[in-house]
């Protein structure tokens, strides 16, 4: 597999598993939330909102290079 292939199968698996993380912790981004703690809730808003902001920058860094 060429450098380039390998590059883009790993980015499309990096993609995958930021998709799942914000899908996963999605319910947990609401302040209703009353089935887990405090802590659950801040860890899993924290890593909703780090695994969206990276996936939508890899998007635009794609965007940017055509791909």
């Amino acid at each position: 597999m060429s450098k380039e292939k390998s590059v883009s199968a790993t980015l499309t698996k990096i993609k995958e598993w930021l998709e799942d993380e914000v899908n996963q912790y999605e319910k947990y981004t609401f302040d209703d939330n009353n089935d887990v703690d405090d802590l659950d809730v801040y860890l899993s808003k924290g890593r909703h909102e780090c695994a969206e902001s990276l996936y939508n920058q890899i998007k635009k860094w794609e965007e940017e290079h055509g791909v």
